[in-house]
This record gives C-alpha cells, sequence and structure tokens, in this order.
C-alpha cells in the first residue's frame, strides 16, 4: 500500500471503540434486554411480583417505559412506610428510649419527641391517602391488577377514616381485583413500650350501606381477604362487603390493638360469608376475657365448604363446629386454654396439627384423623400434661402418621405407658423431630412411645438445629422502620 493511502479503517481508537458501541446491543456493556420482543418484555414484568419490583426492573431496559410497565404488574403494595421523612426512625427511636429510660426531669422532652412523632406520623397520612385515593380512582390504568395490599396507621381521625372508607370503595370496584390486604400499624407511640391502658383501637370498616349498590350488582370478584388490626363491626359486615370470599385471615396485633369480640362474631362469618374455604383467626380475644378467662365458647355454624380451619394464639376455651362436610385440616397453635373441639359432620377431616398443649377432639368425625402433628410449645405448663395428651388420644383412635416436633422441654410430650393401654394399635408411622443438643434421658423417654405402639412400621428420628426465630406473613413492625 502506498503512502498515503489506507484501508478505509478508523485506525482512532476512540472512534473504533465508539463505534462498536453504537446500537442497542453491541459492546460489552450492551442492553441484551432491549433486544428480546414485546411479549417476553411483558410476561418479565407480570411474574416480578409486585410494583416495586417492577420500577426497579424497569431501569435494566430503556424499551420499558414505552410499555407502560403499570399495565402489566400484577400486584401493588402501598404503604404509608413511603411518605414518612427521613429523621422519623431516630426520632421514634429517641421517643422511645426516653419514654422506657427517662425520669420526671425529662418529661418536657418526652413530650416534644411525642409531637414530633405524631406530626411526622399525620403529614405521612394526609399523603398518603391523597396518593391512594387518586391510584384507586383510576383501575382502567392498570388491567393486570389482581393482587393489592395497603399499609396505613392506625388513627382516630374521623376526616382520615372517611377517606380510607372511600379508598375501600374505591377498590371494590376494580373489575379483576381477587386478593386485598389491609394492615393498620399501631401509631409509634403505640409500640412495645406502651401501657396497657394506652393501646390503640382497631381499625373499624364502615357499614356496608355506602356498598350495597355494589354488592347488589355482584361487581365484586375479591376472593382472598387479610386484614391485621381492621375488623367489621360485625361478623355479617364480611359478606356483605365481599360477597365471592373464599379466603378469610383476621388478625390483630397482641398488646398493642384493642380489639375485643362478642362470642357470636365468628359465626356471623361463617353464616354472612357461605362460599368460605379458608379461616384463620390470629390472635382474636373474645370479650370480657378477664372476668370469665376459662368459659369461652364459640360455636361456629356448618360451614358447607370450609376446607382448612387455623386458630392461633386465641383465648378460646372451646370451639364448636356444627358441621364441615369438606374440612381436611385443623390447625391450633398458642391456644393455651382450649381444651375442647367438637366437629359436627366432617368426615374429611384427616389432619390435626397442634402446636400447643393439644384439646380433646369430639364428635364422630375425630375418627376420621389420620395424621397428628405435635409441637411443643414455649411457656406451656399444666397440672397433668401426661393425662390431658392421653385423654387426647383416645379421642383420636385411628391415627395412623404421628410427627412429634420436639425444640423445647416437651415435659407433655413423654408419654408414660400406663396412661396407653391401647391407644396406639393403628399408628404405622412416627416421625420425631429434635434439637441436636438434647438430654440422653430424655429421649430415652422416647422410646415408651415403641413400647405402646406395637402395630408401627417406620420410625424415622431428625436432629435439627434450634431454630433462631420465627418468621410471620405480615411483619409487626412501624412501616419506614
Amino acid at each position: 500500500m502506498e503512502p498515503g493511502q489506507h484501508d478505509g479503517g478508523d485506525r482512532d481508537p476512540k472512534r473504533r471503540r465508539r463505534r462498536l458501541s453504537d446500537g442497542p446491543c453491541a459492546g460489552d456493556h450492551a442492553d441484551h434486554i432491549c433486544s428480546l420482543p414485546d411479549d417476553l418484555l411483558i410476561a418479565i414484568i407480570s411474574r416480578v411480583g409486585d410494583s416495586r419490583a417492577a420500577v426497579s426492573t424497569s431501569a435494566l431496559s430503556r424499551r420499558w417505559r414505552r410499555l407502560d410497565p403499570a399495565r402489566w404488574i400484577p400486584a401493588f403494595a402501598i404503604s404509608v412506610g413511603d411518605h414518612l421523612p427521613p429523621e422519623y426512625p431516630g426520632t421514634l427511636h429517641r421517643y422511645r428510649s426516653a419514654r422506657v429510660n427517662g425520669d420526671d426531669d425529662d418529661d418536657a422532652r418526652w413530650e416534644e419527641l411525642a409531637r414530633r412523632v405524631a406530626a411526622c406520623e399525620d403529614r405521612a397520612m394526609e399523603a398518603y391517602v391523597r396518593g391512594l385515593s387518586r391510584f384507586l380512582q383510576s383501575p382502567d390504568r392498570y388491567p393486570a391488577a389482581r393482587s393489592l395490599r395497603l399499609e396505613f396507621f392506625l388513627t382516630a381521625s374521623s376526616a382520615a377514616r372517611k377517606s380510607l372508607a372511600a379508598c375501600l370503595d374505591s377498590a371494590l370496584r376494580w373489575p379483576n381485583l381477587e386478593r386485598l390486604a389491609l394492615s393498620a400499624f399501631p401509631r409509634g407511640g403505640g409500640g412495645a413500650a406502651a401501657a396497657e391502658a394506652s393501646r390503640q383501637p382497631a381499625h373499624v370498616f364502615p357499614d356496608p350501606e355506602p356498598v350495597r349498590a355494589l354488592v347488589a350488582a355482584n361487581r365484586s370478584r375479591l376472593a382472598t381477604l387479610h386484614v391485621k388490626n381492621c375488623l367489621a363491626r360485625s361478623g355479617r359486615g364480611y359478606g356483605l362487603l365481599f360477597p365471592s370470599l373464599t379466603r378469610l385471615t383476621i388478625e390483630v396485633t397482641p398488646g398493642t390493638v384493642k380489639a375485643a369480640f362478642p362470642t357470636a362474631y365468628f359465626g356471623d362469618i361463617l353464616m354472612s360469608c357461605r362460599g368460605l374455604v379458608f379461616l384463620r383467626l390470629v390472635s382474636c380475644y373474645l370479650a370480657g376475657a378477664a372476668a370469665r378467662r376459662f368459659q369461652f365458647q364459640v360455636d361456629l355454624p356448618p360451614a358447607p365448604r370450609l376446607r382448612e380451619l387455623v386458630l392461633e394464639a386465641c383465648n378460646f376455651g372451646e370451639v364448636r363446629l356444627g358441621g364441615a362436610p369438606c374440612l381436611e385440616r385443623l390447625v391450633v397453635e398458642s391456644c393455651g386454654l382450649l381444651s375442647s373441639v367438637t366437629v359436627g359432620n366432617a368426615p374429611r377431616l384427616a389432619t390435626l396439627a397442634c402446636h400447643s398443649a393439644p384439646p380433646r377432639m369430639h364428635g364422630d368425625s375425630a375418627g376420621s384423623i389420620r395424621f397428628v402433628e405435635l409441637r411443643a410449645a414455649d411457656g406451656y405448663s399444666c397440672e397433668s400434661p401426661e393425662q390431658r395428651l392421653a385423654s387426647f388420644f383416645e379421642s383420636v383412635p385411628k391415627v395412623q402418621v404421628l410427627k412429634l416436633c420436639c425444640f423445647q422441654d416437651p415435659q407433655w410430650l413423654l408419654v408414660c405407658r400406663t396412661f396407653f393401654p391401647s391407644t396406639f394399635e393403628n399408628l404405622k408411622k412416627l416421625l420425631i423431630d429434635l434439637p441436636r443438643v438434647w438430654p440422653l434421658h430424655q429421649i430415652k423417654k422416647l422410646l415408651e412411645l415403641l413400647e405402646v405402639a406395637t402395630c408401627l412400621e417406620k420410625l424415622h428420628i431428625h436432629f435439627l438445629a434450634l431454630p433462631l426465630g420465627t418468621s410471620e406473613e405480615w411483619d409487626t413492625k412501624t412501616p419506614g422502620l
């Protein structure tokens, strides 16, 4: 090649790198996502979970703004914590520390911090309600939305309650909404440091009168409802507000939220929600617990479609279920006062899980139970644990699979042969979960189970590390922390 001539190539390295990086999918830093077809991008958006994840994921591709990701998001979570100022966590921490550790000289400082915390929460609630109202008034912008989760502070303001009621009415008018979670968090002053007298009342749904026209039109498709510290005025209100409800969870934060239920409340739920297949009650206390601690009896009417009933940390003394022909699973957890469960017509009831002292089962349906799981409860004690355990197994004589989860010191799980002459004649499989560190003499006591279970075919012992903590469906801490 003669001097002064070139082959058409670019010998400038900067210009060469710039030319190689041109185009959406060139070079080491190429945006490969942008080369995907629109239908694949929409499929990615629809599977990211909720609006927060979709916004974060949309930053990966320049084309997603044109696709309008909000139209394809299946779940939205809107929390009042997003409107709290940055200084709120520190102010709340100082307020709680002053309340716990302060003396009389710190009253002025404590009151000033309380005013700051309340001001932050009030402003956040005002902004939250305004934004939520605008969002819920545009259901056409979010045709793929199927799930909605709303988190807000408990408030005594009538204006805020009225605005939240209007937002609930707007949410029920979304044509494709199938799952709704409502969580009311205690205010900053109602944390763990609050006194019993300062417990905040639960949020109460409005009367169903404003939405009767909606109910009559049967436009609501809501099938799953999880409410935390949010209650209807009566059990019949759930069926009126949510006529298509099939799964219901009612949860109350113990110690910080005040909620007492009349004895007929839960029976009214089953009467109004005839299509209910799943019912979970968490920390639901009946009214008058201090006066009649051991006399609470909950009568539930026949539930033709109920498949699973879960009772967690409730102060029920006796539960009677009139009839549940589709009931398959019953779970009792941390219900120390529950001594008796009566189930009417439930021929499909096969699974019983007790994460506390097992109650005695009554009714013909108790004979259909084949699988029983017993888990030792923290802090449980009774006068005669072996007799109570023997009474429980006598009420479920056809158990074939027994699972024992012994993470603590389960004295009431240690079986004495004298109490079990012929109870386990149908037991075929025994599963035992033990911690890695456990006294040998207590392990030997479990061998007495083998002496009683004469027809046992399979024994499985699993040694596990002691769990460090437990996880919850709905976080109970203050939003924004």
